[in-house]
């Protein structure tokens, strides 16, 4: 296979790229994958921090088995254009110009030939990096090293079908890193706005949004998410879904941190001071450089704060023990609402803004410290029976799960988010009116009571005040 292949050199706004014209057969070799010119995500070497991510995770199964299966079985099947990225030298570019005679031929005249029609050289001893297409490129992979589908595909004239290829490369004078921020963005781009990607790609790889570029540099540098691996190994943070399963060593997960962070960076001085910060518009737009490393400061106080008053979120081994809302009280393991996804943001990240909202400074210790005053436990009221539902009511020893997916859970969280904003409250805010109002919120939710229990209930968690 040669080196070389014939394309067109296009300019727009800050990018030069090439349209290259390709064949499957130029992407991989089916009997020697060292031959291979394209990696994918799981074959480069692992990041060391996320800012380093450079393609979205595949979805093996989708491409060996709907995208394979689409190639071979349509004789009508057709890719759209991959984009590829070379982030190391800038490739060769020969142009090709038409002779005289050609260019009487054509009716153009000699002096009007431009260079932008030739021959671009791949590189091999570099890395290409797929932003769009990733998927597409490993169904043909994929057939290529199958001996079956290969066959069933037609062999050799599946190598020569035709693809066009779209090549970014850096500019003559673009340095490394500049350019790799305006690839992140490309990618966003193309995959976040063209056909959606998961919230956790769009946090890695977005570079406009403030919300998604503060929670990387934190997970970068503070110590309770900092990791010196790849992020697939991450202890703290779970990279891939927001679900955090009973035994698992995390602290959260990245969409969620995402969403607490928001909402710790969305607290009123902040709307008051940066105007647009609270609409959804203003993910779109990367701000200045200074205003984002202030509100990153402000936005590290609060986790410091954080950690010092909850040290537990630091041990792992307490962690790994947090998610049990089936054990028994006196056991070695318990479920901490503050280690759930639904407790870090409807509640605990709630009720820090509005502590936030109402103090005249930026002690968060101390503004956050009524925090520390409430039993997280799961399996505790005033969670147990609002948010901690039975599963099976009637069963003999029926399971405890927490109220998600119910029709009634966003009413549920309202009313516990009531209830511990009267626990917190040291102001007097809750007047006799209001505890009732709260009391007609509650009592409706609690699964499984008899009128007289959840009167009983009502009462022991009024006795949570008092104590």
């Amino acid at each position: 296979m040669s080196d070389w292949f014939p394309a067109t050199k296009i300019d727009m706004g800050s990018w030069e790229y090439f349209s290259v014209k390709m064949r499957f057969g130029d992407f991989f070799d089916p009997h020697d994958e060292r031959k291979d010119l394209i990696s994918f995500a799981q074959d480069l070497d692992k990041p060391d921090l996320l800012d380093d991510w450079y393609q979205r995770k595949l979805n093996e199964g989708r491409a060996k088995k709907d995208i394979a299966n689409y190639l071979i079985s349509r004789e009508d099947a057709f890719f759209s254009s991959v984009v590829i990225a070379c982030l190391g030298d800038i490739p060769e570019w020969t142009p090709l110009l038409p002779s005289e005679e050609k260019c009487k031929e054509l009716g153009i005249k000699p002096e009007d030939r431009d260079e932008d029609h030739g021959y671009i050289k791949f590189n091999k001893n570099q890395k290409y990096f797929v932003l769009d297409g990733q998927h597409r490129l490993f169904a043909i992979n994929h057939i290529l090293k199958d001996p079956d589908l290969y066959a069933q595909a037609g062999d050799e004239i599946f190598l020569d079908q035709g693809i066009n290829v779209i090549l970014v490369t850096r500019g003559d004078v673009e340095d490394r890193d500049k350019f790799k921020q305006k690839y992140r963005r490309l990618f966003t781009s193309l995959n976040r706005y063209a056909k959606s990607t998961n919230k956790e790609t769009n946090i890695i790889m977005d570079e406009d949004d403030i919300f998604a570029i503060l929670t990387r540099r934190l997970i970068r540098e503070h110590p309770l998410f900092s990791w010196d691996g790849s992020p697939d190994t991450n202890p703290h943070i779970n990279i891939d879904t927001k679900s955090l399963s009973k035994g698992s060593t995390f602290y959260t997960s990245l969409a969620t941190f995402y969403d607490v962070n928001t909402k710790l960076i969305q607290i009123q001085s902040n709307i008051d001071a940066i105007p647009g910060i609270d609409q959804k518009i203003y993910m779109q737009n990367r701000p200045d450089e200074d205003l984002m490393d202030e509100v990153y400061q402000n936005l590290r106080k609060k986790w410091d704060a954080i950690v010092k008053l909850f040290p537990e979120f630091t041990d792992i081994e307490y962690r790994t023990n947090s998610r049990d809302p089936n054990a028994q009280l006196d056991s070695e393991n318990h479920d901490n609402v503050l280690l759930r996804p639904v407790g870090q943001i409807n509640l605990f990240a709630e009720l820090a803004r509005s502590l936030i909202d109402r103090a005249d400074d930026e002690n968060y210790e101390e503004i956050l410290r009524p925090l520390t005053t409430v039993n997280w436990d799961l399996r505790q009221i005033p969670f147990k029976h609002l948010l901690l539902v039975m599963k099976n009511p009637e069963d003999e020893n029926p399971s405890w799960v927490i109220s998600e997916g119910s029709s009634s859970h966003a009413k549920r969280l309202r009313a516990a988010y009531g209830c511990l904003s009267y626990l917190i409250d040291d102001e007097g805010r809750f007047t006799k009116q209001r505890l009732a109002r709260l009391k007609q919120e509650v009592l409706p939710h609690l699964d499984n009571l008899g009128q007289a229990e959840k009167m009983e209930w009502w009462e022991d968690f009024l006795s949570l005040k008092a104590d």
